[in-house]
């Protein structure tokens, strides 16, 4: 049975997979405008998070929800990386509250607590979805983390 509980449930139901974010793209598919948007920014009920990516407020803001938000900047250009990913992947030793990723794109950090790493590509090997989020591979994270840890932490999460 399709549920007919209008646009603002399916955009609500779609944040809530992706940490309670949504990009300006989705919320074009399911029928909204930039008017919209900026009515509810300015009600306070949604906050702009990236360049086209936008957060419900009533949810609390998470490291995991600010690294999903990157990744939504540039889908498939973005991915969580190096100590991020290896704290995420529960590697033995790596600081999990260090916001790194790496991407393939022009982009800026929003401040200064992300930090971001560039390559010209990456091969689709070397990432993959889990929970919803963009990341590379254990293998890759394992490669990434001896360019920002020493070689003994590095050994120590393999």
């Amino acid at each position: 049975m399709k549920r007919r509980d209008g646009p603002q449930a399916a955009l609500a139901r779609l944040a809530a997979t992706q940490d309670a974010l949504f990009t300006l793209q989705q919320a074009v598919e399911l029928g909204f405008d930039d008017c919209w948007l900026s009515r509810q920014c300015r009600s306070g009920l949604i906050l702009r998070e990236h360049p086209r990516v936008y957060r419900y407020t009533s949810a609390p803001r998470t490291m995991r929800q600010q690294l999903m938000a990157m990744t939504l900047r540039a889908p498939e250009r973005v991915w969580v990386s190096h100590r991020a990913a290896g704290g995420l992947w529960g590697l033995d030793e790596i600081p999990t509250d260090v916001l790194e990723v790496t991407t393939s794109t022009r982009i800026t950090a929003p401040g200064r607590n992300i930090i971001i790493h560039r390559v010209a590509s990456i091969p689709p090997r070397d990432v993959t979805v889990v929970g919803g989020l963009a990341m590379t591979t254990v293998h890759r994270t394992l490669i990434d983390l001896g360019a920002v840890v020493d070689a003994d932490t590095v050994e120590i999460a393999l």
